[in-house]
């Protein structure tokens, strides 16, 4: 427990130091939330799920857990992702289709959570290769910035 206790003192210059990596206009999004973490695989109120981000109400969180097949850092910026996602316009969300359909194995996620783990794998340190597709991370570093 105690090197949890460790990450979480270091969790808020760990997030700072994760959003200098990606451009303004998508750091804006987050501005006014509150990060948050929790130890285990998933998240407690969320069982399911390893991250979480709240894109309308009062309530601006973006939380994550500790999962076994991610870095914290991917499921921070998946779950920014989503932000941008909603921001997205309509003919940017018909490109991003088609080129999620040129891999049929990931057909099996809807096109957002397909954008969502390209965005993360395009920004993290150490990308699952798994999310790490050349024509994706093409698509999201010619994003509008």
């Amino acid at each position: 427990m105690e090197s949890f206790k460790v990450f979480v003192e270091n969790f808020e210059k760990d997030v700072e130091d994760t959003l200098k990596k990606i451009p303004e206009k998508y750091r804006d999004l987050v501005k006014g939330y509150k990060f948050k973490t929790e130890n285990g695989g998933t998240l407690k109120s969320y069982p399911d799920s390893v991250g979480l981000v709240s894109i309308e109400g009062k309530d601006k969180i973006l939380k994550t857990a500790a999962p076994h097949s991610y870095s914290r850092e991917f499921v921070l910026l998946h779950e920014l992702g989503h932000l941008i996602w909603a921001k997205l316009d309509k003919k940017l969300k018909e490109k991003w289709n088609k080129i999620v359909k040129l891999n049929k194995e990931r057909l099996k996620q809807s096109p957002e959570e397909n954008f969502c783990h390209a965005f993360s794998a395009t920004y993290s340190k150490h990308p699952p290769t798994t999310h790490h597709h050349p024509e994706w991370i093409k698509f999201i570093k010619n994003l509008p910035k």
